[in-house]
């Protein structure tokens, strides 16, 4: 089988490369976004383990090691020290029907430092709540 003239030929195939790179080029923002958006929620999920962690331990520590978490403000500063996600919580304990509660809030920072920025998502306000029970013959 006898090929064309050269020109012919090269033209043809610069035609398929061409297609190739307008694939990638619609492809690659939505895989960009994909993989970002999975890097974001990861860490969403990251910030709120720790803050759950937090409440709990703080909850704990308010019920079983009353020389530590003595008042309010020592559980809320013992629940801050054991938080080690992104952001600064709030962290409020107080004596409930259910036992000792402590309940925290962050705003997640992670959008300031993703590209998500660029497409409207702000921060994320993130919430925790703990409560330690009280047998019902201790105050």
């Amino acid at each position: 089988m006898a090929r064309g003239n050269g020109a012919v030929g090269t033209a043809v195939r610069l035609g398929r490369d061409g297609s190739a790179m307008v694939e990638f080029a619609l492809v690659l923002p939505v895989f960009l976004l994909i993989v970002i958006g999975l890097v974001y929620f990861s860490l969403l999920v990251w910030i709120h383990g720790s803050l759950q962690y937090a409440v709990e331990d703080a909850a704990r520590c308010a019920r079983v090691r009353t020389d530590i978490c003595v008042d309010a403000a020592r559980t809320a500063t013992y629940a801050r020290e054991r938080y080690f996600g992104m952001g600064r919580p709030s962290f409020a304990y107080s004596r409930e029907t259910c036992g000792h509660q402590v309940t925290a809030t962050v705003v997640a920072p992670a959008a300031e430092y993703m590209p998500l920025r660029l497409l409207g998502v702000g921060s994320s306000t993130l919430r925790a709540a703990a409560c330690f029970p009280v047998p019902p013959d201790r105050p």
